[in-house]
């Protein structure tokens, strides 16, 4: 089907980008309790808990897995703002991207074999440890524990359908109006994103060159460092939105961490005073560039949907006054 793309009043990043669909599904590991399998001191009607299904390494692992991969598209992507799950690629960065999932996505595959292969032992396991709580009913076959871990990505276009013009001129306006000011949103949305992105990066490297009160110097990481040059290597491709001011403070840090290592922050006192100078000024920069927080908080699970064994599961806490 033909389409035409939103045109904004602000630029059109989806001729600089691609949407992307990333799915994860696995096994749901809670259940909730009837009322009459746990006790509180409030009324049942205002309260819910849940038992945990499984007790599973394989499990964590899968989860732990999940999340890098999550990790890895928030790094390289960017918000579309239109679902969770959907993410804006830039075009420089999708052969990259793609080929990082299709080996993700392989790299996926034995962990869930393990899982699978655990789980008549797992099962035993619960029961013992939930004893009266435990239910047959709430745990899948072995044959259909392996259909719930899925893992897909496809590729998806956000436009007005031209065919829809033929059907109804007016239906067809109203919704290009609706298009450019959803990318409109997003343009701006995206911008204040990735400048915040980047005052968390500073404002964390600033903190963490900024002594003790009784003027001992802090831990610093070599995560620290690493995290915020991911992001300038990969900010000139993500800056879809063409923004100038951001873009010259990213080159501004970039010569101050050019050669950087951790070691050489814990033991040159000189090296760290400058350096957290001069994060410190990027930062105040920054605080004045942020003048809109993201609509939505980034997080790495926003594409993650788990599958309940027979039925929805409600992911609760153990316990949780509602």
């Amino acid at each position: 089907m033909k389409e035409i793309k939103a045109k904004t009043s602000r630029l059109n990043i989806t001729d600089k980008t691609v949407m992307v669909s990333v799915d994860f599904h696995r096994i749901g590991n809670s259940r909730r309790l009837a009322v009459n399998q746990y006790q509180v001191d409030a009324d049942k009607t205002m309260t819910r808990a849940s038992k945990r299904l499984l007790k599973s390494e394989e499990l964590k692992a899968i989860s732990r897995f999940d999340g890098n991969v999550r990790s890895y598209i928030a790094s390289k992507a960017l918000p579309s703002m239109f679902k969770q799950g959907f993410w804006i690629v830039p075009n420089s960065l999708v052969e990259e991207v793609d080929a990082q999932l299709v080996a993700y996505s392989e790299q996926r595959k034995p962990l869930v074999d393990a899982f699978v292969a655990a789980y008549p032992g797992l099962m035993e396991k619960a029961k013992e440890l939930l004893k009266g709580t435990f239910s047959e009913s709430d745990y899948l076959s072995e044959a259909d524990v392996r259909d719930q871990f899925t893992f897909s990505w496809r590729y998806v276009s956000f436009g007005v359908p031209v065919e829809l013009e033929a059907i109804k001129e007016e239906v067809y306006k109203r919704e290009q109006e609706k298009a450019v000011a959803h990318w409109d949103s997003a343009t701006t949305e995206i911008q204040q994103m990735l400048r915040a992105s980047m005052q968390d990066l500073v404002g964390h490297m600033n903190e963490r060159l900024t002594p003790t009160e009784d003027g001992k110097a802090k831990i610093f990481k070599a995560s620290t460092i690493d995290n915020i040059n991911e992001f300038l290597t990969t900010f000139e491709a993500r800056n879809v939105t063409d923004d100038k001011e951001l873009a010259a403070l990213v080159e501004k840090a970039k010569g101050l961490t050019h050669g950087l290592d951790a070691e050489k922050l814990r033991t040159d006192e000189e090296l760290r005073k400058a350096m957290q100078i001069g994060m410190n000024n990027i930062k105040a920069e920054l605080d004045t560039m942020v003048v809109l927080k993201p609509g939505r908080k980034i997080r790495y699970d926003d594409t993650e949907a788990e599958v309940a064994p027979k039925g929805a599961a409600e992911a609760v806490a153990e316990l949780e006054v509602a």
